[in-house]
C-alpha cells in the first residue's frame, strides 16, 4: 500500500513509501554480532520520518536520493514513530 508520511501510524505493515533522504547518520556497528546500522530522515510533501537502515541498506541510500521503501513497517523506537524494512531500498529517478 503506497502511503504518505502523515498517514503512517504505529504497527502499520506492508507499506510502500516514496520520499527524499534529507539526512543520514554515520554508520556504526551495534549488537553482539556488530551489525552495520544507520538511520535516515525521509521527507515527502506531508512530513518527515526516520528510516532505520541495517546492513547493506546503509549503502543503498544517500542524502538527496529519492527512494522507494517497499514492505515497510511502522513502529515506535525511542518514543519516535519510525519505519523499517527488510527489503532492498530502491533509488527512484526524479
Amino acid at each position: 500500500m503506497d502511503i504518505k508520511i502523515k498517514d503512517i501510524k504505529p504497527h502499520m505493515e506492508n507499506l510502500t513509501l516514496v520520499a527524499r533522504v534529507i539526512q543520514k547518520s554515520e554508520p556504526k556497528f551495534v549488537g553482539y554480532n556488530k551489525k552495520k546500522y544507520a538511520n535516515a530522515i525521509l521527507q515527502d510533501e506531508t512530513g518527515r520520518i526516520t528510516l532505520n537502515l541495517w546492513r547493506d541498506q546503509v549503502d543503498q541510500v544517500s542524502v538527496g536520493d529519492l527512494v522507494k521503501v517497499p514492505n515497510a513497517f511502522a513502529h515506535i523506537r525511542f518514543n519516535t514513530l519510525q519505519v523499517s524494512t527488510w527489503s532492498k531500498i530502491e533509488r527512484v529517478s526524479p
